[in-house]
């Protein structure tokens, strides 16, 4: 039997229509893609190529593929990439859509989302920052920091080629206190992420500059926050029960002091803590650590001491690293330090 010649056109016709209409329908979907795609410094991107350049600067790929999932409400993903404003937003949007603070899960995804804002502070830290005391602003805001951890705040007076001046702190001067000329002292500014920058300068002397008593600093580079620790601190003070733990070699048990001793927290990061006490603490000792990171909110951490100095005869200073601590508890020192939720 053989088709008649109209039916085999129309058969023909039928395919060529088909293979236009999907010709078209694929032209469309590629259109939608196209234009609905992220952009990156003002070029599209595929979710795929965003999960190479974020794992490009170290996130693994469970943390690439999270931030992916962020990316929908963002007009520029290229800020989720980098210490920006927009980072920190869609992070604290994301903390507090985790509500369910009860859920392993959650608490878990918490975590990986304060970890991807811990490393891309990481990288970013010295993008766009001060590097040196010459670039300090006058009337620019400065914190002082003693080795006891007490802090004072003042602002640059004036900058010289030779020399920098700092009010000095109107604390000391109600007391009548001077830092002796020779002596190191550590100071504080904000960088544009609002991490801070560390200085280290040598006091030359005192003057008055517009009727402001002020230190004559000497010039310095800021100190490199990667050599100095890992992750962001947040100044903090609240008493810490600090319990010695021993450990036994036969069933390898770690067995905890009966008595605390006393400390004073003076800052705190995801992974450890400086500690003033009374109590002197060797180094390599394990410890267990109980403080309020604010009022109610208790946490506890074991760590090791990594660094011990003394302050006068009375009082040392303690850095701990962290060693373990509860998902739950890293959250809470998460939400301290960085302040996104």
């Amino acid at each position: 039997m053989q088709l008649a010649p109209s039916h085999f056109y129309q058969n023909v016709l039928d395919l060529k229509t088909a293979i236009a209409m999907g010709i078209i329908v694929l032209a469309i979907i590629m259109a939608i893609l196209r234009y609905s795609a992220p952009e990156v410094g003002g070029k599209r991107i595929s979710r795929r190529a965003f999960r190479r350049r974020a794992m490009a600067i170290g996130l693994t790929k469970n943390q690439a593929r999270l931030l992916v999932s962020f990316m929908k409400e963002v007009q520029q993903p290229a800020s989720l990439l980098a210490n920006t404003r927009e980072l920190n937003r869609v992070l604290a949007e994301a903390l507090r859509d985790c509500s369910d603070a009860e859920n392993p899960m959650v608490k878990n995804r918490q975590l990986e989302i304060y970890k991807i804002k811990q490393h891309i502070d990481k990288v970013f830290v010295d993008r766009g920052n001060v590097t040196s005391s010459k670039q300090l602003r006058i009337n620019q805001k400065i914190t002082f920091q003693q080795e006891d951890g007490k802090r004072f705040s003042s602002w640059i007076t004036a900058n010289l080629k030779e020399f920098y001046c700092v009010r000095v702190p109107k604390e000391l001067e109600e007391k009548s206190t001077k830092w002796r000329r020779g002596s190191k002292i550590r100071h504080f500014i904000l960088s544009i992420d609002g991490e801070e920058v560390v200085f280290e300068s040598k006091v030359l002397g005192y003057t008055n500059i517009m009727r402001e008593p002020s230190i004559i600093l000497g010039h310095t580079a800021k100190e490199n926050r990667s050599l100095l620790r890992k992750h962001r601190r947040r100044a903090i003070s609240g008493h810490v029960a600090i319990y010695l733990v021993r450990i036994v070699e036969k069933r390898r048990k770690q067995v905890l002091s009966s008595n605390n001793l006393a400390g004073t927290l003076i800052d705190l990061s995801p992974g450890g803590c400086s500690i003033s006490s009374r109590n002197p603490l060797d180094l390599g000792e394990l410890v267990k650590l109980v403080f309020e990171y604010k009022t109610g909110e208790s946490v506890v951490v074991f760590g090791e001491i990594v660094n011990t100095r003394a302050i006068d005869r009375t009082r040392s200073i303690a850095h701990v690293m962290f060693t373990k601590a509860s998902v739950e508890d890293m959250n809470l020192i998460n939400s301290y330090v960085y302040n996104l939720g």
